[in-house]
């Protein structure tokens, strides 16, 4: 049994470094994270349909930019009552798993802003901006080569992260991450190599302290793999992908296990309360 298992996660490893490539925008001078996306070309290349997040990723000499947008008012209140991680994993002996914890959990919110799945009112979108807006947020770093800890959104930081609103109420979270901090000293070509995007939206507490089990249903971007998620084009977003395993799941490699799936149903009211994720790799565009 134990040799299985060790066979199961190899394979599992190899299928997570083996999805479709995606290669990051050059471009030729830094973009100012203010999250409001107007440097960025429209629509995004990339959706995922685990998270229900678009995105797309850029990059100059200097810095790796990295933008998501979603137009899901219950997501939104999920991302900023709950927070989020955006990770970059490099593949190789090292593995340095850099992440980005933004937005933080805000302490605070007002609850007419914070409105989940089974009752009657929507949530106030409006109000969720000017609570946002108005406060100087926080972001959390660990991982990166020197820039780790909470540092002010406002600050001098070099590791940026903004969250913003357009016209139609779309939301969009921008980052900036500094290629320096991503350095492997010990691989001069590093830069060259496949990156692992580490995607995390995290799970709001019930009302009344209950929680929902994790996600285990697991779906696999495009080709099997570990983890959650689909990507696709934009304008298809119902493509399933392919399947993958979550470490929760308690049924075949990734999907739910049978004898649960019909007796407990997932609902959308569930989802809210689950934490959903993603993992996609990249390469960088080099000059």
């Amino acid at each position: 049994m134990r040799s299985i298992l060790f066979l199961w996660a190899l394979a599992g490893s190899q299928l997570l470094w083996s999805q479709t490539d995606v290669v990051s925008r050059r471009i030729s001078g830094p973009l100012v994270i203010d999250g409001l996306a107007t440097e960025w070309p429209q629509p995004f290349p990339y959706y995922d349909a685990e998270t229900r997040l678009q995105f797309a990723l850029a990059n100059d000499s200097h810095n790796l930019y990295i933008c998501f947008k979603t137009a899901d008012p219950l997501l939104q209140v999920k991302i900023n009552q709950a927070g989020m991680e955006t990770g970059i994993q490099q593949k190789g002996k090292t593995r340095r798993n850099a992440i980005v914890e933004f937005p933080f959990v805000l302490q605070g919110m007002e609850q007419d802003a914070l409105v989940g799945p089974g009752t009657t009112k929507l949530p106030d979108i409006q109000l969720l901006r000017d609570y946002y807006l108005s406060d100087d947020s926080v972001l959390f770093t660990s991982g990166f080569n020197k820039l780790n800890g909470l540092q002010r959104r406002s600050g001098i930081c070099a590791i940026k992260a903004a969250l913003n609103w357009d016209s139609t109420q779309a939301m969009y979270i921008e980052y900036c991450i500094p290629l320096g901090e991503l350095a492997d000293p010990k691989d001069k070509n590093w830069a060259g190599k496949e990156l692992l995007l580490k995607v995390d939206v995290h799970a709001p507490e019930k009302p009344g302290g209950e929680t929902t089990a994790n996600n285990n249903t697991g779906s696999g971007m495009t080709s099997p793999g570990i983890g959650t998620g689909s990507i696709t084009n934009p304008n298809d977003p119902t493509n399933p992908g392919g399947l993958g395993r979550n470490a929760n799941t308690t049924g075949p490699m990734g999907g739910m296990n049978p004898a649960t799936a019909s007796a407990n149903p997932v609902t959308e009211a569930d989802k809210f309360y689950m934490v959903k994720s993603f993992r996609q790799k990249f390469k960088l565009s080099l000059p």
